[in-house]
């Protein structure tokens, strides 16, 4: 294990535990009631579900490295070699961007395709993971933070296209 995976493992459930509540202030978002929590953890799901939802979530990050790798790949391209940083800075941007707006319509398009026992699945590792708010009431927020995301950072996107392509 490398230090940094140590770190991670250390820091970021007690970082979820801490902003959880806050969260669900600010956003008003529902818990799972009392009688769906116990229907879920007393379900037997198939062993297949714990890939189907590792695919889900790295659906979710690839689709922000894929863009970074896009961004970074194609936009080289279009502007002169001294000007690499700036296509970084602007590529992590949107890759940190591309995790909220776009995140949340692939976690509805999933959720939407997804059949019931999944669903029950999904709802039981969020549970679990001490996330759990109704899916609907997440996918919102989610896109909520993406707008407020895109407004904090879409003057200083411009900025850096404009200081790309002058």
């Amino acid at each position: 294990m490398s230090s940094t995976q140590f770190w991670v493992a250390v820091f970021v459930p007690q970082i979820i535990e801490r902003i959880s509540p806050h969260f669900k202030r600010l956003f008003a978002l529902k818990e799972f009631d009392s009688q769906t929590q116990q229907r879920v953890s007393s379900k037997e799901y198939p062993a297949f579900y714990a890939l189907l939802y590792l695919l889900w979530g790295i659906s979710l990050i690839s689709f922000g490295c894929v863009l970074l790798l896009f961004i970074i790949i194609y936009m080289t391209q279009l502007v002169p070699q001294e000007k690499y940083g700036l296509i970084i800075w602007f590529g992590l941007i949107m890759f940190l961007g591309s995790f909220m707006i776009p995140g949340a319509l692939l976690d509805f398009l999933f959720w939407s395709i997804s059949p019931e026992n999944f669903r029950d699945y999904v709802k039981f590792r969020l549970i679990k993971s001490g996330w759990g708010y109704e899916m609907r009431d997440q996918i919102m927020t989610l896109f909520k933070i993406g707008l407020i995301y895109l407004l904090l950072t879409s003057p200083l996107v411009i900025y850096l296209l404009y200081l790309l392509f002058r």
